[in-house]
Order: structure tokens, then C-alpha cells, then sequence
């Protein structure tokens, strides 16, 4: 995940050593993919839609699943569901 530092936020520190410090605001960016738990909270789109647009190639997703497991991770492209969504947007601009 990327992080970007914004400086601007002034704390006083009251302890041992008093001064001015300034202190990084961080912005969290979309990571590259999330699991269906994080996507959901992202967009609002169900585990079971996520699956269905996965299986028709319409949102790209990656099992990690390592040789002789039974359990796997689902992870789903966050661009690609971006690129989903704003194609209903263009789409929505044509007509």
C-alpha cells in the first residue's frame, strides 16, 4: 500500500522534552487488490457479485493457493473494478 506524507499538523510535546514537533498527516491509497471484505466496505458490492464479475471476465481476481492446499485467498483487482464501474459512467454519457 502506498502511503503519502502531508506535513502540516503542529503537536506540542508536554514530556521530557518540550518544543514544536511536526508530525506527518499519512493518506492511504486503494491497495492494488483486497479480498471481498475490503471490497465490499469499498464499493458496496456483494461477495457473490464479485464472483459472478470475476467469472465472466469482467473484473480481473487471483487465487493464492499454495501446491497441496485446500484453502486458498481470493483476491480481486481493485483497478478493475474501477474500470467496471466507470464504464457505466461513459456508457450513462453516451445516451
Amino acid at each position: 500500500m502506498k502511503k503519502i506524507f502531508l506535513y502540516g499538523e503542529v503537536n506540542r510535546n508536554l514530556g521530557k522534552h518540550s518544543g514544536v514537533m511536526e508530525t506527518p498527516n499519512v493518506i492511504q491509497e486503494s491497495p492494488r487488490w483486497a479480498k471481498h471484505n475490503r471490497v465490499h466496505g469499498l464499493f458496496d458490492i456483494s461477495r457473490t457479485s464479485l464472483w459472478r464479475l470475476a467469472k465472466a471476465g469482467k473484473i480481473r481476481s487471483v487465487s493464492l493457493r499454495e501446491p497441496g492446499a485446500v484453502k486458498a485467498t481470493r483476491l480481486f483487482d481493485i483497478q478493475s473494478i474501477e474500470d467496471y464501474i466507470e464504464s457505466f459512467s461513459s456508457m450513462e454519457n453516451a445516451n
